[in-house]
């Protein structure tokens, strides 16, 4: 009897223990409560962009040949050249043999071009770039595969142009590859095709002075239309007018041309909103988004009716390798804001105000902002600290609250 009264005994205290172990547990788990959301608070940069396609315009006139023929530039596209200077030779020969010796001269051309810039680009590393050299054709690569997955195929030569390059210059530095035998049979090809046209007339820049000599292929028959003459009158309706009646016909005995100074001009019709934001004299910085080019240029004036208002840019800036394709599509960043962002879940009006909760320790405190911009499902918030009796500001690194539903000033959050 004894025996099992000390079995109970050892039970009931065995249970009276996991009630105690139970009871201690769920007192724990009502005491947890869900963790706030905060993040601390800094300064975030907000800009203002405008997107269009802008018209590029400079100072050029045609460079013409005794006739059609054939025309040899000897020069590159883009060189400065001074006032008297041989630009090309002009062979005499009908529109067969002008095509045929293009079209054999153009793909020699294209070699020679290639096997320069390799070389002047291989020029500026040395052999321990090799590695830095190869990861950057494997990087190449990689972008070709993601810009055809993504479908956009008008990019794709680009980069298989930059990965063509990058690998040559990794094989000169290596010594694989040695392009000066390829160089010698292009330029034996070269002359036999030339030899072939008959004598040469050599034309000089005598006439046209110095500057900038490109040859015909950069020609695109508006050099005649948007000239300096037609920016200082340009309104949204004349460059329309002028893009959409179409380039005129480049004469056939143009062989290129040369262009004036390094000034040249972006005429880009924007939004009335858009041109309220800019001011005359100051500089924008333009991307010219299929080049991966920024330039500073200098808005001269907005022109045109306050409707359509056209902007005016100038810059004498020249970047290396730089496309002047008549028109492009550009993007131009014509304000920046510094501020705090603010997710619309953490706002809230309390006592009238507008502002945002921030957790102090344990204490929930509201504080007030001040909204510069308001945003898709965000406010900027200015980043200036401020007092206004007994109002506090938003600052930098409070710890604010991102969801304000719930909170109140003063709570405590145990």
């Amino acid at each position: 009897m004894s025996g099992s009264k000390k079995r109970i005994g050892v039970l009931a205290v065995s249970v009276v223990l996991v009630l105690l172990i139970l009871f201690t547990v769920i007192h724990s788990l009502s005491d947890i409560k869900p963790a706030v959301a905060t993040v601390a608070m800094t300064e975030s940069v907000s800009q203002t962009v405008v997107t269009g396609s802008g018209c590029i315009v400079r100072n050029e006139r045609y460079v013409m040949a005794p006739g059609a023929g054939y025309t040899d530039a000897l020069v590159r596209d883009g060189e400065k050249v001074s006032a008297d200077q041989d630009l090309f030779n002009w062979y005499d020969v009908d529109s067969i043999g002008a095509s045929a010796a293009g079209e054999g001269l153009g793909e020699i051309d294209a070699g020679l071009d290639f096997i320069n810039s390799t070389e002047e680009a291989a020029s500026r590393y040395s052999y321990a770039s090799a590695s830095e050299i190869r990861n950057q054709t494997y990087k190449t690569y990689a972008e070709l595969i993601r810009l055809s997955a993504a479908g956009k195929f008008d990019r794709l030569q680009k980069e298989a142009d930059s990965l063509l390059l990058t690998e040559s210059i990794y094989k000169l530095l290596t010594g694989q590859e040695d392009l000066s035998e390829l160089r010698t049979k292009l330029t034996r090809r070269r002359d036999s095709i030339l030899q072939h046209l008959g004598e040469a007339v050599t034309v000089r820049s005598t006439e046209y002075g110095s500057g900038y000599f490109f040859g015909r292929s950069q020609l695109d028959g508006w050099e005649n239309v948007l000239t300096p003459g037609f920016v200082d009158s340009v309104n949204a309706d004349s460059l329309a007018t002028a893009l959409s009646a179409g380039r005129q016909d480049v004469p056939a005995a143009a062989a290129g041309k040369m262009v004036y100074g390094n000034e040249w001009y972006l005429l880009i019709p924007v939004t009335e909103d858009a041109a309220e934001k800019m001011k005359a004299g100051q500089s924008y910085s333009v991307s010219f988004d299929d080049q991966d080019v920024t330039v500073a240029m200098e808005l001269l004036r907005v022109a045109g009716e306050a409707d359509c208002p056209v902007l005016v840019l100038k810059t004498g800036l020249m970047p290396r390798d730089f496309s002047y394709e008549r028109t492009q599509q550009v993007s131009l960043v014509i304000g920046t804001l510094t501020g705090f962002r603010i997710p619309e879940s953490a706002l809230a009006v309390y006592g009238g105000e507008t502002g945002v909760f921030i957790l102090d320790g344990s204490v929930v405190s509201f504080r007030r902002i001040d909204a510069v911009q308001t945003g898709d499902g965000y406010v900027l918030a200015s980043c200036t600290a401020l007092t206004e009796g007994n109002a506090k500001y938003l600052a930098k690194n409070d710890m604010m609250i991102l969801q304000a539903a719930g909170m109140y000033d003063g709570k405590v959050l145990s």
